[in-house]
């Protein structure tokens, strides 16, 4: 390693970060008459991201505390490539990388996009395993507990039970469903048709008799149309 390879910071001419091997150092120096014997290197530490910081005292005494120690190295060896709102962004060489050969100046939005890819590919997303239904013991990935067949089955019983006079609680409690979702499986699945009364638009029939005509209705026209 050869101190052609360091470069003072923009700031703090008495630190120098080296290109080859990512590291920072501190120079000998004298401040207000206290001799400070310097560090080579630096020990970073990374932060909740995995990026390393440093902390350093500018030119001016200004105490900078985890500082980013790539964009401390971007500053030194290419400040010509800085530009308003640029961010140092990492390359294959991963987040703890500091070499010149791995950062660049570019955009936040490239650096999100950035870290995201290689949190994915440090923790890729883990498939969830199938789910097992409650009713039937079938495996599957819809949305609920119960399997796609089971809840196709509960629209149809809880339909001919209300149209056989059940109350919606008594079909609830004789399915082991919701009873809300055992009036409303049979009517988002087509089987079932609800209408108001025309004789009385304010009136609108109980559930039980709204299912009850509608379904006689559909057997009805099923015979008709199997006995043509």
């Amino acid at each position: 390693m050869t101190d052609s390879n360091w470069a003072p910071f923009h700031d703090a001419r008495h630190y120098q970060a080296d290109a080859l091997s990512g590291n920072v150092r501190s120079l000998p120096r004298t401040v207000n008459g206290r001799a400070h014997k310097g560090t080579d290197p630096l020990k970073p530490h990374p932060d909740a991201d995995g990026y390393l910081r440093i902390n350093y005292t500018d030119d001016n005494g200004v105490r900078h505390h985890g500082a980013s120690r790539a964009r401390c190295m971007l500053m030194a060896h290419d400040p010509g490539g800085y530009f308003e709102g640029a961010e140092a962004c990492h390359g294959p060489g991963g987040r703890q990388d500091d070499r010149l050969a791995n950062l660049r100046w570019d955009t936040s939005e490239a650096n999100r996009i950035e870290a995201l890819a290689v949190r994915l590919e440090n923790s890729p997303p883990k498939p969830k395993p199938p789910k097992v239904c409650p009713r039937c013991g079938a495996q599957h990935r819809g949305r609920g507990q119960n399997c796609p067949a089971c809840i196709d089955g509960l629209a149809v019983t809880a339909a001919a039970l209300l149209a056989g006079g059940m109350t919606l609680d008594q079909v609830a409690e004789e399915l082991g469903y919701p009873p809300v979702a055992c009036y409303n499986l049979p009517l988002r699945r087509g089987l079932l048709a609800v209408t108001l009364s025309d004789t009385h638009p304010d009136y609108a029939p109980s559930p039980q008799r709204r299912l009850r005509s509608a379904l006689f209705h559909r057997q009805a026209s099923r015979q008709n149309s199997d006995a043509q």
